[in-house]
Formats: structure tokens, sequence, C-alpha cells
């Protein structure tokens, strides 16, 4: 019986099929790992994504001040996510939905702020005494 075990694990069939084996488990394991780390980097936005995002969060609120100026506030918000979810979807990002309302409520904000800023005034000129 030993002799036999030892003659199938000693035999180039048995060593071919361990190493088939084992490349399969590694190729599995590697593939496994590319794909976790691709999900998690395609999770986090680059710094030029999130300038692409906030430029297409500024015109999405443009375009919804613009095409629905009568209307009420949640009826504006969701009419810039839905136009920025388009020229998102456009582009080929993934953004979560809060993701994206952060940005365009970050957008929104700095409309508001730049429209309520006073326009700074020109110096005068001095009168030398």
């Amino acid at each position: 019986m030993q002799d036999f075990i030892l003659g199938i694990l000693g035999s180039p069939e048995f060593t071919a099929l361990m190493l088939t084996t084992f490349a399969g488990i590694v190729t599995a394991v590697v593939g496994w790992v590319a794909v976790q780390f691709r999900k998690r980097i395609l999770n986090e936005l680059s710094v030029a994504d999130l300038a692409l995002l906030r430029s297409i969060a500024v015109i999405a609120v443009q375009y919804a001040e613009q095409r629905f100026k009568d209307a009420d506030g949640p009826a504006k918000l969701a009419a810039a996510v839905a136009a920025a979810d388009k020229m998102i979807a456009g582009y080929g990002l993934r953004v979560k939905t809060e993701q994206l309302m952060a940005i365009i409520e970050s957008a929104v904000y700095a409309e508001l702020a730049h429209a309520e800023m006073p326009e700074p005034e020109a110096p005068s000129p001095e009168i030398p005494a």
C-alpha cells in the first residue's frame, strides 16, 4: 500500500496535477485581490474627478436656477441632481447619491454666497494734504 501511494505521489501526472491546481488557486487569489483593489480605487475620487464634479455641479445648479426660476427649492434641487447625473454618466464616473448631493449643495451655497457678496468699491484717490 505504501509503495502504491509513493508511486502516485512521485508520478509526473500527479506533479502536473498539483502544479495546475496551485497555478489555478494563485490565479484566483490574485484576480480577487485585483478586483478588490480596483473597487477601492474606483470608490475614491481623484483630484481631477472632484474638480470635474464641482464644475458639473456648478453648471447643473445654474441650469436649475435658470430653467426653474419660479420653482421651489426641492424642485430646483431635483432638477440640478438630474442634470448633474446625466452629465456625470456621460463622463463614465460613478458617484454615490450622497456624494452628488453634497457637491450640489456646496455649489448652491457657492452660488448664493456669490450672489450676496457686495461688489468691491473702487478705491478713492487720496487727496494730498
